[in-house]
């Protein structure tokens, strides 16, 4: 086998990549499957991933320890009901599993999940111990 220094600069390109890719969260499996934003609001704080193709029944949400995982699992038929006959796919099944630490003010009762437009949208209302409280001063 020849020595080929660019690919073992790849490689290790790729293992740095994936080592500071997921700051907030980290992925399980996936790799680069499923992107996500995360927002803080004054209610509760926002998880969008994307998930396209991806129905509520593919959706896995499992709250333990301060950690929320999601787990999707997407199988793509291929057999079709009329007389078509695949001849080419390029959609695969779709596997993952992220998982990101939560903080202490999230309201665990109150975590809700759905899937919209190929994202899957996982909202995480704050205790409301923790949210903003505005207080009037009174000058005299």
């Amino acid at each position: 086998m020849i020595y080929n220094p660019v690919f073992e600069w790849e490689t290790l390109r790729n293992v740095a990549d994936r080592l500071f890719s997921n700051l907030g969260g980290y992925q399980t499996s996936g790799y680069d499957a499923a992107p996500a934003n995360l927002y803080d609001g004054k209610d509760g704080y926002l998880i969008q991933i994307a998930a396209p193709g991806v129905k509520s029944e593919d959706v896995k949400v499992d709250y333990s320890g301060d950690v929320l995982t999601v787990s999707v699992k997407r199988a793509i038929e291929t057999d079709s009901k009329d007389e078509k006959k695949l001849l080419r796919s390029e959609r695969g099944n779709y596997d993952f599993t992220r998982s990101f630490s939560l903080s202490d003010d999230i309201d665990i009762e109150k975590i809700e999940a759905k899937v919209m437009n190929g994202l899957l949208l996982i909202h995480m209302a704050k205790k409301p111990e923790s949210k903003p409280k505005k207080i009037e001063v009174k000058v005299k």
